[in-house]
C-alpha cells in the first residue's frame, strides 16, 4: 500500500473557459501536513476547491485512501472524510459559535456522533466552549480560524480516514500557530496513520511550521 493517504494526479481545473492548474500532482503521506506555497492567483484556492468537490476538475484524478474520489459530489468527499475549511473562514458571522459547529455536522454520520463531536471540539478549544452563545462575526481572527478549524472537525469521524484541507488559514502567527497545532494533535491521535492536513499559503510562514513540526512540502506553484 502507497503510504499516500491523499494522492493528485495531472489534475486540471478551472472558471468556466479559463484554466487554472494544468496538470499538477502531489501526494500527502499519512500523517503528515503538506504545504502549497505560492503567489496570489497562482492557483492553490483553485487546487483545494478541485480536490475537495466544490468545483469539478477538467481532468486528472483525486485518490483518497486508495479510492478514485474525483467525481465524487463535495458532500460525499465530506462524507468520507475529506473536508475543505475554506479561505476568509465563511462562518455564519450572525449564529453562535454552537450554531456554526452544528452546521458542521449535517452529514448523517456526523449527526448520528453530534454530542461526541462538539464535547470533543470543546476539549480541543475550550475558548469555543467560553464562547459557545457569542456569535461568530464578534470574534477575533484567531478564534475565527479556531471556530472554521473546528466546524471542519465536526464532520469527521474520530476513527476514520480524515484529510482536513485549510485554504489560506491566515490569522495572527500566535493564533494561528496555536489552531493548527491543536488540528495536529487532533490528527495525531489514534487515527494518526489515516490523516492529513493539506494547507495553502502565500508564503510557508513560520505559523505553520512551528505548529507541525517539520513541514512536508510536496509542490511549490
Amino acid at each position: 500500500m502507497t503510504d499516500a493517504l491523499l494522492q493528485v494526479e495531472a489534475l486540471e481545473a478551472g472558471y468556466d473557459d479559463v484554466q487554472v492548474l494544468w496538470g499538477i500532482s502531489l501526494k500527502v503521506e499519512r500523517g503528515a501536513m503538506t504545504t502549497l506555497v505560492g503567489t496570489n492567483g497562482a492557483g492553490k484556492t483553485t487546487s483545494l476547491r478541485a480536490i475537495t468537490g466544490s468545483i469539478r476538475p477538467h481532468g486528472g484524478r483525486v485518490l483518497f485512501e486508495g479510492e478514485d474520489v474525483t467525481r465524487l459530489s463535495p458532500h460525499a468527499k465530506t462524507a468520507r472524510g475529506l473536508v475543505l475549511v475554506p479561505e476568509g473562514r465563511q462562518l455564519f458571522s450572525e449564529m453562535s459559535v454552537e450554531e456554526n459547529l452544528e452546521m458542521g455536522a449535517y452529514s448523517k454520520r456526523a449527526r448520528r456522533q453530534f454530542q461526541d463531536q462538539l464535547d470533543r471540539v470543546y476539549t480541543l478549544f475550550p475558548r469555543l466552549k467560553e464562547r459557545r452563545a457569542q456569535k461568530a462575526g464578534t470574534f477575533s481572527g484567531g478564534e475565527q480560524q479556531m471556530l472554521a478549524i473546528g466546524r471542519g472537525l465536526m464532520c469527521i469521524h474520530p476513527v476514520g480516514a480524515a484529510g482536513m484541507a485549510l485554504s489560506e488559514a491566515t490569522a495572527p502567527p500566535c493564533q494561528a500557530a496555536r489552531a493548527t497545532g491543536i488540528a495536529r494533535r487532533q490528527f495525531h491521535g489514534s487515527s494518526a496513520a489515516r490523516s492529513v492536513i493539506l494547507w495553502s499559503a502565500i508564503r510557508a510562514n513560520t505559523s505553520a511550521s512551528q505548529a507541525w513540526g517539520s513541514m512536508s512540502l510536496s509542490l511549490a506553484v
